[in-house]
């Protein structure tokens, strides 16, 4: 076994704070390495084995979790018991679905799984090894989640948690733009031993397009690299919309240019899926303004990131025309396949397919599903549905619906009392749900720390707002 260059950064300096017994800033080092996907801390020759840092940071931090909780009582409100017993439910009913193949010998029920992992044909009577995996990883991340609720009790707190994730972005962006780029411009080899040395991933940070590189950065393909920055692209247009602001002014305004420039150059069509969902969601809440046709501060707000959006395409256009001399129509045909023809043929219609099966395995098992992890499409809903069923998909609307909910009711209901903490609320209810929809269009997974990073923060807004007087 081998310790990466990361990992001799990472591991003792988070041994060092987990024997200290210090939980914040062993918390403050996982929300910075959240986004980083693509790296391990450790790895061993002729296998496919990593870990990220940040799965490492949070089993200390979860360890540490424990460790308290003998010594010292949780105190949680009521309202996060209930999100607490959402939480359970749906574990519970995964747990349980490991045991349909069983179900399904004794109805003689034999259709046939979908699944990447799968090296032969398998069938929903059959167990698959690694289905208790996908439930390990599962387990792991609600854990995260709830280990988050526990030690962000305060506003402070929250505040700091969310400057740390941006200056991860802002330090993601620029290892993409800066170093990244001069390797390709300059033919010179790119760093990737770095931060992109994950066996367990197809590492595609060499991918092309036309004339500059698609941008992964950490993650280990664009639209990896797209699903996180949606996420705090949708952080950024609220908060600084609504003039709440975690950093300077201007450097905040800043950030939200550079990730929605870095959005614009990963060329992922998840990237720009993501933003026009975010967009949509903003223009959703201030559908009242535009129904009057009046244009007040926040709809400027969203009027100049267009331009901005329409200003970095012409540039990129431009460079292309003048630097690289390929032609206008060859511009306009490339951007097609990557966006209109990728849904339309190629890649949308195997989408489509799987979506389809993904349906009729939910329907052959009589709207069960053949168990926790066995199945994966490309979408949350034909995954969910063919994997655990109905019941279960009502148990996953319940654990995220509770959260989602009550943050939004923070927004309606504190903003006229504690504004900067409504529309942090707000800004957070945004951000999840447009994972969320990216999940239920484009990526079907839960392997992303940040995603259970950001549902962490809204289980713990009804401690804060209880605790902090908000």
């Amino acid at each position: 076994m081998e310790i990466t260059l990361v990992g001799f950064i990472i591991i003792p300096v988070s041994l060092y704070f987990f024997i200290k017994n210090k939980a914040l800033p062993l918390l403050y080092i996982f929300v910075f390495l959240t986004p980083f996907v693509a790296t391990t801390i450790m790895q061993k020759e002729g296998s496919q084995f990593g870990m990220q840092p940040s799965f490492f940071a949070a089993a200390l931090l979860i360890a540490l979790t424990f460790l308290r909780m003998i010594k010292y009582p949780v105190i949680i409100t009521r309202v996060q018991f209930k999100f607490l017993w959402g939480i359970i439910l749906f574990w519970l009913f995964s747990l349980i679905s490991l045991n349909f193949p069983t179900f399904h010998l004794l109805l003689n029920t034999k259709t046939e799984l979908i699944n990447p992992l799968l090296t032969t044909v398998a069938y929903s009577s059959e167990y698959q090894d690694y289905t208790m995996t996908q439930f390990y990883y599962l387990t792991f991340f609600l854990l995260t989640s709830l280990a988050i609720m526990v030690h962000v009790d305060s506003y402070d707190k929250l505040i700091r948690v969310i400057q740390t994730l941006l200056m991860a972005t802002l330090f993601t962006c620029l290892w993409g733009l800066l170093v990244r780029y001069p390797t390709f411009f300059l033919n010179r080899t790119y760093p990737d031993w770095i931060f992109n040395n994950h066996a367990g991933y197809a590492q595609g940070w060499d991918q092309n397009f036309i004339f500059i590189p698609r941008l992964s950065s950490v993650a280990p393909e664009p639209s990896m690299y797209g699903f996180f920055l949606t996420i705090v692209f949708a952080l950024l247009l609220f908060m600084s919309s609504y003039k709440v602001y975690v950093f300077r002014k201007r450097y905040q305004n800043l950030l939200l240019l550079l990730v929605l420039l870095t959005s614009i150059v990963t060329t992922s069509s998840t990237s720009y899926l993501g933003i026009f969902i975010v967009l949509s969601i903003f223009l959703a809440l201030n559908v009242k303004a535009l129904r009057f046709l009046k244009i007040n501060r926040r709809l400027f707000i969203v009027s100049r990131v267009s331009l901005y959006i329409a200003l970095i395409m012409f540039l990129l256009i431009q460079m292309a025309l003048i630097y690289v001399g390929i032609g206008f129509e060859d511009i306009l045909s490339t951007l097609q396949n990557i966006t209109i023809n990728k849904y339309q043929g190629g890649s949308g219609e195997d989408r489509y397919q799987l979506f389809i099966r993904g349906i009729s395995i939910f329907v052959e098992t009589l709207g069960i599903g053949t168990g926790s992890g066995t199945n994966r499409t490309v979408d949350l809903i034909s995954t969910m549905l063919a994997n655990i069923g109905l019941l279960g998909m009502v148990s996953f609307l319940i654990m995220i619906g509770g959260p989602l909910l009550i943050s939004f009711r923070f927004y309606r209901r504190r903003l006229n009392i504690n504004y900067e903490f409504a529309i942090l609320s707000l800004a957070l209810t945004a951000s999840f749900s447009s994972a969320i929809l990216l999940n239920i269009v484009a990526i079907p997974d839960f392997i992303f720390m940040y995603y259970w990073l950001i549902f962490g923060l809204l289980l713990s807004l009804p401690k804060i707002a209880q605790h902090s007087g908000r």
